[in-house]
């Protein structure tokens, strides 16, 4: 059985091994080392936390900015858009609304024509009979 940690695969057998290198190069200073690795890792977490959050919100505040920007040139060029939203992120998408129906196409497909069927003649009906 291996535990995931992170990116790799680590057997019970490879962590005693890490555990016993563990003992003998830190003995008693093990929980005290221990420690101050968990506050250290907690705080790289933190940090990467902090910078996830301010790209999330420097790029909500750009995609804003940009929405805002094509719905004010949008509404003031081309009374033919509209704007719907687009779910659950909040994000605007636009999209054409037709004038008329001449610019519709519809869609056309082959019709499809069996083949003409062939006769076929039965021995009765040709005056051959079966011996």
């Amino acid at each position: 059985m291996a535990f995931p940690i992170g990116l790799l695969d680590i057997s019970p057998v490879t962590l005693m091994i890490l555990g016993a290198i563990a003992v003998l190069l830190f003995g008693e200073q093990l929980p005290e080392v221990a420690r101050s690795f968990g506050k250290k890792f907690s705080a790289f977490r933190r940090s990467v936390q902090n910078i996830q959050d301010e790209i999330r919100s420097a790029a909500q505040s750009a995609t804003s900015e940009l929405t805002s920007a094509l719905n004010t040139s949008a509404d003031s060029s081309s009374p033919s858009t509209s704007t719907e939203s687009s779910g659950s992120n909040g994000s605007e998408r636009k999209r054409r609304s037709r004038e008329s129906d001449e610019d519709y196409e519809e869609a056309t497909a082959p019709k499809f024509v069996p083949p003409p069927s062939e006769a076929v003649a039965r021995p009765s009906e040709t005056g051959v009979t079966r011996d």
